[in-house]
């Protein structure tokens, strides 16, 4: 009879002995998983790359201007103006978005007086013309151009 009494005693309560469910502790934020480090150094990279190319291609710009620029130093007057006044214009439309087309002549003329080569613009009038060009004012032109592409960013 004891027996029974045992056993009819742990039917009645089964859950009796189990433990309470603990749960686990919540991840946090910290420490990051590895997946998030090479997101974030792949983001790092990829911006320092998109710098570096954007620095570079600048630089060409300005070192392949100056070079052509230097270039000109034993043209004629004329031509002399005539190269000078097309490679501000190049660069113009490369690194400053200047349209340099027939209809904006006076973007043309603010820009160049934005840029303090207002000379070239005074000279200009006097290429179309069959006129002599002044040699005096083409060699103020082309040195405030050298001046420019030095200062150029």
């Amino acid at each position: 009879m004891r027996w029974e009494f045992v056993m009819v005693n742990q039917a009645a309560d089964p859950l009796k002995d189990l433990k309470d469910i603990q749960l686990p502790i919540e991840p946090g934020l910290w420490p990051l998983a590895p997946g998030w480090w090479l997101l974030m150094l792949a983001a790092i990279v990829s911006i320092a790359l998109v710098v570096y190319f954007y620095l570079k291609r600048k630089n060409s710009l300005k070192t392949h201007a100056y070079k052509e620029w230097q270039g000109y130093v034993d043209l004629p007057a004329r031509d002399q103006l005539i190269k000078t006044r097309g490679l501000i214009r190049r660069i113009a439309q490369q690194q400053f978005s200047i349209s340099v087309g027939d209809n904006s002549q006076q973007k043309w003329q603010q820009f160049l007086l934005d840029q303090q080569l207002d000379s070239i613009f005074e000279q200009q009038q006097n290429l179309w013309s069959k006129q002599s060009v002044n040699a005096e004012y083409v060699a103020d032109c082309y040195q405030k151009t050298g001046q420019w592409i030095r200062r150029l960013k």
